[in-house]
């Protein structure tokens, strides 16, 4: 697999705490993620559980 620009997650901290977290299109699309939409990311013990909202709406 190509190491490109492309394939990287990009997180960064907001200044309010808030976690922004860039995927690559690929990662996105396999989740069923559009640009712009909201998602809680919520560690649990058993792994990493992605919580959103239905329609679109904020969380």
């Amino acid at each position: 697999m190509a190491k490109g620009k492309e394939n990287i997650v990009r997180v960064q901290v907001t200044n309010t705490g808030q976690y922004l977290i860039t995927l690559p299109r690929a990662l996105a699309g396999a989740l069923e993620l559009n640009k712009g939409d909201e998602v809680l990311w919520i560690h649990h013990r058993e792994g990493l559980i992605l919580r959103r909202s239905k329609g679109g709406d904020a969380l």
